[in-house]
């Protein structure tokens, strides 16, 4: 079977040469991606993943202030951050990486970072959004989460709902040729009480890379 998938983004009419209307559908195709082959050899069947558009990832902040006796200056470690975050990207076929170049540690869900968060969703029109639980303060008995963690999911998810699907909220947005769109599924990474878990262990495996090629992600 051979196809491409793609999402519906209107309705039209065209006229044959009889005059009559003909209903046309208009379909945005791909991109498409391949995510993984299987073979015979080693699964035991023949088959293609491919998973449909492009993942966008935007960083709040480039974790600068992670300083140790390796990169004392924070500058530089910010600096270091952004390689480690393109390459850790591209490993995962992700193309497009933006920094908000938010401080580090200084992260504080206010109305002006939620409205630039609720830009960007609205820019992009994604039907899945991924970011942190915000109330994922204690990841375990000894481990305090850092601030800026459950920060960044709480201004995700006050953009998400209401701001990104309502259109009174933040209304300047509209006028920059941002319109209120709906995202279809929010997922929050570590998050305190779990109700999803999806085992990549198989379709995400980088075994064969070594830690200088992925660096700290």
């Amino acid at each position: 079977m051979r196809g491409i998938l793609g999402r519906k983004v209107g309705m039209t009419q065209l006229f044959d040469k009889s005059g009559a209307v003909v209903p046309v559908t208009i379909i945005e195709a791909g991109p498409c991606y391949v995510t993984q082959v299987k073979t015979a050899e080693t699964d035991g069947y023949n088959a293609v993943q491919i998973g449909y558009e492009e993942v966008v990832e935007r960083k709040l902040t480039k974790g600068q202030r992670g300083i140790s006796l390796e990169y004392p200056d924070s500058n530089a470690l910010a600096a270091v951050r952004v390689e480690e975050q393109k390459k850790a990207a591209a490993i995962l076929g992700v193309h497009k990486i933006v920094f908000f170049d938010y401080q580090d540690g200084y992260l504080v869900p206010d109305l002006e970072i939620r409205r630039a968060v609720t830009r960007l969703i609205r820019s992009v029109r994604p039907d899945i959004v991924v970011s942190c639980d915000p109330h994922n303060y204690f990841g375990s008995e000894t481990y305090l989460n850092h601030p800026d963690h459950p920060a960044a999911g709480q201004i995700v998810v006050d953009a998400v709902f209401p701001a990104v699907s309502n259109p009174s909220f933040f209304p300047e947005l509209i006028d920059e040729g941002f319109p209120a769109t709906r995202v279809s599924e929010l997922w929050l990474s570590l998050p305190s009480q779990a109700n999803v878990v999806l085992d990549v262990t198989e379709p995400v495996s980088y075994t064969h890379l070594t830690l200088p090629t992925i660096y700290s992600v």
